[in-house]
């Protein structure tokens, strides 16, 4: 079931992507719990995911959509390439 957890990771990072252009921070939380649950959901399926799981400790909220958008995108290509 990869497939259903990339589904899911491609539509995070598409709200995030949207969220992060227009400045809007308010969700950052649930997006990265979520992130780190699909995070743990692929690890599953293959244990080789080499992307880390989201910190809630950054600086602010920006950084940490930022990070999320990245590492769901980082996630996608991993999940991609086999």
């Amino acid at each position: 079931m990869l497939g259903h957890v990339y589904n899911d990771v491609e539509v995070l990072n598409r709200l995030c992507r949207e969220d992060y252009e227009q400045k809007r921070y308010y969700r950052v939380e649930s997006y990265a719990n979520e992130l780190n649950q699909l995070l743990e959901s692929a690890r599953q399926y293959r244990t080789e995911i080499i992307t880390t799981p989201v910190s809630l400790n950054a600086v602010s909220s920006e950084e940490t959509l930022k990070d999320v958008l990245l590492k769901s995108t980082r996630l996608l290509q991993e999940i991609d390439a086999e």
